[in-house]
């Protein structure tokens, strides 16, 4: 096995860079975006049944409502089993 092995490495400032870059493009991909989405979304609904409008930063709170209760409830099967033991046996 190589001992040398390296999965991430950062180099310098060039590299330092790159990976500030993409810590940044995953940050607006996974939680600006859609954040902004939601909240336009929201806005466009809430003005036709007169809700309150949100801003920027509830709409990232609104998309992490969304986002972690599909996947809590999402990718796992609830399984409810009910039984009714006989407590008087013959």
């Amino acid at each position: 096995m190589n001992k040398h092995f390296r999965i991430i490495d950062v180099n310098g400032f060039r590299g330092l860079m790159l990976f500030l870059f993409i810590v940044a493009g995953l940050i607006c991909g996974f939680v600006a975006f859609p954040g902004y989405v939601t909240m336009h979304l929201w806005n466009f609904i809430a003005e036709s049944i007169s809700l309150p409008t949100i801003n920027f930063f509830q709409g990232i709170l609104l998309w992490a409502i969304i986002a972690f209760t599909i996947y809590i409830f999402g990718n796992q099967k609830v399984v409810i089993v009910m039984q009714s033991r006989n407590r008087y046996s013959k």
